[in-house]
Parts: structure tokens; sequence; C-alpha cells
């Protein structure tokens, strides 16, 4: 019995440890866009019925992860993949408009090459959007990365879109 309470009491002292549950990281990304001027009135927290978009949008970036070992190059790979989900609701002629919207200057600091490149590889993430998930209609509003030591836990606000936007040109 003594060997029993042991690990019980080692499994209790490592659940202590462990960093704030993922709803405490929802609640606070609820906050956050509370705090911010939106169009939505209400948020919803894992609506039931839809995927978890925190889950989507790590699958959706799976093949460039390997690239970004540290947080901040997690938090640029997933601004840019937000970029391109986003983008990929649209029609295709107002795509280009919505990625140069967001590609501003300040962005790229004026190289014509690293523009490019990003061009490209938002070019490339919304080809993988359309062919791999296109059943996902909701917009990405915001992303939060919070740093777990050698883990980061991601957490999405998106909006419940029934329908895609360019559902008129299908």
């Amino acid at each position: 019995m003594a060997k029993k309470s042991k690990v019980f009491n080692e499994l209790l002292r490592l659940q202590k440890r462990k960093p704030q549950p993922p709803q405490n990281y929802l609640a606070s990304l609820e906050e956050k866009l509370q705090k911010e001027s939106w169009p939505f009135e209400k948020f919803v927290v894992s609506p039931p019925g839809y995927a978890k978009m925190s889950e989507v949008l790590e699958d959706f970036v799976e093949p460039y992860r390997e690239e970004a070992k540290t947080k901040e190059a997690i938090r640029r790979l997933l601004t840019l993949a937000t970029i391109a989900w986003n983008a990929a609701l649209f029609p295709k002629p107002e795509q280009q408009e919505i990625i140069d919207q967001m590609i501003t200057d300040d962005l790229v600091a004026g190289d014509k090459k690293l523009n490019a490149e990003i061009q490209d590889v938002i070019k490339e993430l919304i080809a993988r959007k359309n062919r791999y998930f296109s059943e996902h209609k909701r917009m990405i509003i915001d992303f939060e990365l919070q740093d777990e030591g050698k883990d980061c836990h991601l957490s999405v606000a998106s909006t419940l879109l029934s329908k895609s936007l360019d559902a008129e040109e299908e």
C-alpha cells in the first residue's frame, strides 16, 4: 500500500506543476478579444459540433512546423497561415487584395525579395487550405500562443460561418 501512495503522491505533485488547463487559455483569449473592438457581440468557446480550430490550424501548418523551432518562429508561421486561411475563404479575384492588405511594407521592411517569398508561402498555404481543409469555412479571428516550457499551447478564436464567402462562385 505504501508504494501506491507514493506513486499517487508523485502524480499529484506532477499535476500541480502542470501549466494552467486549456480552458484558462481560452478564457484568456476571450478576455483579450472582448477588450478589442470587434463587430461580434458574443464569443463562443469550443462550440459543440465544430472542430477545434486550434487542432485544425496545427494540422494545417504541420508540414512547415519542423522549420519553426522557436516560439517567435511558430508565431510567424501561424500568422502567415492565418492570413492564407482567411484569404482562401474569399473568391479567388479578391484573395490577392486581402493578402496585400495584410502584408504591409512595415512587415517586410521594404524588402522585395522577402515580400515575394512571403507571397509564395501564402499562395502555397492557400492551395493547401483548398485541397485538404476545404470543409472548414470558419474565419480565424485571432490566436494566442502560450509558452509551456518545451512546448506551446495554441488557442484560436474563429467565426461560426456556415458557408464559404465564395459560395456564389461554386
